[in-house]
Formats: structure tokens, C-alpha cells, sequence
């Protein structure tokens, strides 16, 4: 599995999910980052942390069902473009309308890239880090 520490955790592809805060529980694998994947369609109703701090490779992130997600860390995914992929189908048509009650925290620290922020639509939301969004000209 890997290493959650932050000298290894500099991600140019990721391959597996880690619950690293659940020993007793297993990595998912992910197909091989050779070839265009899919997680659409799947539900993770107990996931509650997305970290993918460091990817650089990722430039646009899958619509994702994840009901309880609390955080969201994409700091330094410096090659981040598109976030509206992902939040439509979280804070969107996926759940009818209805505002996402649970997420607690969103880190885009460092995401270059980045030139808009999506309407969130998350009232619960605590923290919402764009220290060095140096492009981003626009938030809903």
C-alpha cells in the first residue's frame, strides 16, 4: 500500500484507494493508469476524505458518489482545470438539487490551474483553502 507521508506523497498516478484511518479495511485497486478508467456509477457511501494532494496528472476529476464526504484535498494537483465535472454531480442533479450537508472542508491550495470555482452549495463547508490559486478569476 502506500505511503500516506508527505516525503512519498507526491502522486503522478495513483493506483489504489487507501482507507489508511481503517487497518481492518482493504485498498480498492484501480484499473492500470495505461488506459482511460471510470469510477462513474460507483458509490462510496462511507467515504469520507478524498485526498489526492500532489497528482499532478490529474486535470479533471470523474463525477464521483460519495454522500459523506467531509474533506476534499486537492492541494498542489497544479494541472487541475475542471472542477465542475465533479461538483455537479455532487452538489447537483445526483442528489436532486439538495445541498451536500456534510462536507466540512476543501484544500485547493496551489491549484494553478485552476480558473473558476463552481457554486459549492455546501452550508456546512468550514474551510475553503485557494492560498496560490494564482488564475483563479471567478467563484459562484
Amino acid at each position: 500500500m502506500p505511503s500516506n507521508s508527505k516525503a512519498e506523497g507526491k502522486c503522478k498516478s495513483f493506483r489504489e484507494v487507501d482507507d489508511a484511518d481503517d487497518e481492518s479495511s482493504d485498498a480498492i485497486p484501480l484499473p492500470n493508469q495505461d488506459y482511460p478508467f471510470s469510477v462513474y456509477g460507483i458509490s462510496f457511501e462511507n467515504l469520507k476524505l478524498i485526498n489526492l494532494s500532489w497528482c499532478e496528472s490529474i486535470v479533471d476529476l470523474p463525477k464521483l458518489l460519495a454522500p459523506n464526504l467531509e474533506e476534499l484535498d486537492l492541494s498542489c494537483c497544479k494541472n487541475l482545470v475542471r472542477l465542475e465535472t465533479l461538483f455537479d454531480q455532487i452538489f447537483g442533479s445526483f442528489l436532486q438539487g439538495s445541498q451536500f450537508k456534510i462536507l466540512k472542508g476543501i484544500n485547493f491550495q496551489f491549484c494553478e490551474s485552476i480558473t473558476k470555482l463552481p457554486n459549492l452549495c455546501a452550508p456546512n463547508l468550514e474551510k475553503l483553502d485557494l492560498r496560490y490559486c494564482r488564475n483563479l478569476v471567478e467563484i459562484h
